[in-house]
């Protein structure tokens, strides 16, 4: 389990990024968030918990979730 704060979203694409200390930012899709959390601009600066997977575009957070 990771646990970052997303920096960017992308309403009219549908996804977006989120950032970790000393990485580079991790892909998110709308489809891999948590139902409690709705998917729009109040989405920015939010702290989240997630799992990376491996695609053939590189990582990309899964099961992305509100941080405790």
């Amino acid at each position: 389990m990771y646990v970052g704060t997303i920096c960017s979203v992308r309403i009219d694409r549908g996804f977006g990024f989120i950032s970790l200390p000393n990485s580079p930012d991790v892909f998110f899709h709308a489809k891999d968030l948590d139902p409690a959390l709705t998917f729009d601009e109040s989405l920015q600066e939010r702290r989240v918990a997630f799992d990376i997977i491996g695609t053939g575009k590189g990582p990309r957070a899964a099961n992305v979730r509100p941080s405790e």
